[in-house]
């Protein structure tokens, strides 16, 4: 089997499926014929597969408190009963859409999707499910914060991005590339030449988690899309995060490699000059930047930063897709020779000790709730989730 390539999620026939329960029983028939070819890690996998029960009257996992709630999903703590050692994410539909069977069946694509990419740098699904209480995926648990938590400080009542050091933006947006050629170049043997024309289609410092052990990982593809089907977020008539749409996508066209590689070279950018590239109050104004405003150089606005890493940077702000780079690994392997160039090679440890001093209060509250401590945690809290 070829790295990134899966065998137990069939992409291909499920991509524009409107049969949530046909998407879900796929994907969970193709992961019951795993073959155990990847140690103990796999070992583990099938064991919480197989645990999966009905988690409204026999929960597979005691959930231990809510993380997250957006627009369309919410997100809990879980521990698994079966190696209770081992925290899971949970994530689940938000009730308002308990009835929308379209909303429905692009939760099972976003859970599919994210299931075909199987990374370092990418937060892995591994079970796809339902229950009384809707569908459900469950993922890896990433402790630590999101990146715009981590660039972000709140004073005087306003949030404010501020820059990283340098050591420590470095090592992100490497991860962050790793991340994305990986979901680029995720492969299925379900698919005619194997590629599965994933697009992640939301790059974007909320969908970016950094760990407390310095590794950075890319989550939620409710925005992506596959070759051959439309973006989820188009479906369900969502927009992409204003300050990193790429100028095609603001004119109409669907997401690509060319538009994450933007999205992710708005990320590098921020990462070093401490501010937003494009910042305006309307969506419609920060549209026009994008499209024609000025683009700042990196080492204007942050001349301690390397000429090398501004160039590197600027190509992939190109406004004409195929004048950026061909593809994140070009992205990466340029940036890492820039880097490497100016201050030699970072390690995952700046970014750990960096992150576990600036995020401490925010970290200790999560970790309250698997150790015992938390309110969740000494109340048994478990979240009411409407009955379908």
């Amino acid at each position: 089997m070829r790295p990134n390539e899966r065998r137990d999620v069939d992409v291909s026939t499920r991509l524009c499926d409107g049969s949530l329960s046909a998407a879900i029983a796929g994907a969970m028939t193709h992961r019951s014929r795993r073959k155990v070819e990847e140690g103990g890690s796999m070992v583990q996998r099938d064991a919480l597969a197989r645990s999966v029960g009905d988690l409204a009257n026999e929960p597979a996992f005691e959930v231990l408190g809510s993380l997250a709630a957006g627009r369309s999903s919410m997100l809990f703590l879980g521990r698994n009963h079966a190696s209770p050692a081992k925290l899971v994410v949970i994530k689940r539909p938000h009730p308002g859409f308990a009835g929308e069977s379209n909303a429905l069946s692009e939760f099972a694509r976003e859970a599919s999707l994210a299931a075909a990419v199987e990374d370092d740098h990418v937060v892995g699904v591994h079970v796809i499910g339902s229950d009384a209480a809707g569908p459900y995926f469950v993922m890896d648990f990433v402790e630590g914060v999101s990146l715009f938590r981590l660039q972000t400080v709140d004073r005087d009542g306003r949030t404010l991005m501020t820059p990283l050091p340098t050591a420590v933006a470095s090592r992100i947006a490497l991860d962050v590339l790793a991340g994305l050629h990986a979901v680029h170049e995720s492969r299925s043997v379900h698919v005619p030449g194997g590629s599965i024309g994933l697009v992640h289609g939301d790059v974007s410092p909320g969908n970016i988690l950094v760990g407390v052990a310095g590794t950075c990982r890319l989550i939620d593809f409710g925005s992506a899309s596959a070759a051959g089907a439309l973006p989820i977020a188009a479906t369900l008539g969502a927009t992409p995060r204003p300050g990193y749409s790429a100028p095609e996508r603001i004119l109409g066209e669907v997401s690509s490699r060319a538009s994450d590689i933007f999205a992710a070279g708005v990320v590098l950018w921020e990462l070093f000059a401490g501010r937003r590239l494009f910042s305006a109050p309307t969506p419609q104004m920060v549209a026009r930047q994008i499209l024609g405003g000025y683009i700042p150089d990196l080492a204007s606005v942050a001349p301690a930063v390397p000429r090398a890493i501004a160039a590197v940077c600027e190509r992939a702000l190109r406004r004409a897709p195929d004048a950026r780079f061909v593809s994140a690994e070009q992205f990466r392997a340029e940036l890492s020779y820039a880097v490497s160039l100016s201050f030699g090679q970072t390690r995952h440890e700046a970014v750990a000790v960096f992150v576990r001093a600036r995020c401490a209060a925010i970290i200790a509250q999560v970790r309250g709730m698997f150790e015992g401590h938390g309110p969740a945690a000494r109340s048994g809290l478990r979240p009411r989730v409407p009955q379908p």
